[in-house]
């Protein structure tokens, strides 16, 4: 969770819309792949945390310690707010000013699914075909 960060909140929700779903290494692939370098950088940050903090707390159910953790995570949701928004004054030519607005945001991962039972479901799935004649004869 990162809190008023300095970016417009439609930029960044741009971005988090793209990475919501999306297996935990495929979004980090995502964000260092990106055009859009700072959106990028902070939600890569808050991924990173939270898959760490994922596996702290949940531990991997394949077993093993390896850096390919992140591919039994799964992001579910990456939530963008708008944080409050500080003013200042513009000034314009001929005495005139304006009211600019510096937006802020709020970034949370909400949270990382392990995705384990898929494996258990292709497995399942490819003895089933592979044994289709057997069980179902014609």
């Amino acid at each position: 969770m990162l809190k008023n960060i300095r970016i417009s909140p439609k930029k960044l929700a741009r971005f988090a819309k793209l990475v919501s779903g999306m297996h935990v290494e495929d979004a980090l692939a995502q964000c260092s792949v990106a055009r859009e370098t700072k959106a990028a950088a902070l939600l890569r940050g808050v991924i990173a945390s939270a898959a760490a903090n994922a596996r702290t707390n949940h531990g991997n159910l394949r077993g093993g310690g390896s850096d390919s953790d992140n591919a039994n995570f799964r992001v579910a949701e990456a939530v963008v707010g708008r944080a409050p928004t500080p003013t200042r004054p513009w000034y314009h030519g001929k005495g005139r000013t304006g009211v600019r607005h510096l937006y802020r945001s709020h970034l949370t991962v909400r949270k990382l699914k392990n995705v384990y039972f898929r494996f258990f479901f292709f497995s399942l799935l490819s003895f089933f075909f592979a044994h289709l004649s057997v069980l179902f004869p014609l």
